[in-house]
């Protein structure tokens, strides 16, 4: 199930972009480990020595109800994946193709989303 969740460098990210949802497993900030929690925490309820790890599809809500940013990640015909950004502004529109997988689509998109945020 770990592969539901952000990896830890778009977890710290989205925290230090203001992300304070309830989550149900956090990172170690030491160790780099998935910890799952007894009951759902927020990054504003965690010890400094955890970073709340959301599911990529709460990361995205995230993203449109906060900002304003869309993320859209389609399968190419060529088995290959790519991304869209719809951004705040409509000038704010990232399109790119040829991306090996799913998840590093969306680890991309993450990335560029959050350069948007300001």
């Amino acid at each position: 199930m770990k592969h539901l969740f952000v990896p830890y460098d778009i977890a710290l990210m989205a925290k230090g972009k203001g992300i304070n949802e309830d989550c149900i497993t956090r990172w170690g900030e030491t160790s780099k480990k998935l910890y799952e929690t007894w009951k759902p925490m927020k990054n504003s309820e965690d010890c400094e020595d955890f970073t709340t790890a959301p599911l990529y599809q709460q990361l995205i809500d995230w993203f449109e109800e906060k900002h304003n940013i869309f993320i859209e990640v389609r399968k190419l015909n060529d088995n290959k994946w790519c991304y869209q950004i719809h951004g705040p502004s409509r000038f704010d529109l990232i399109h790119i193709p040829s991306i090996i997988s799913k998840y590093e689509s969306y680890h991309r998109a993450f990335f560029e989303a959050f350069k948007l945020i300001k």
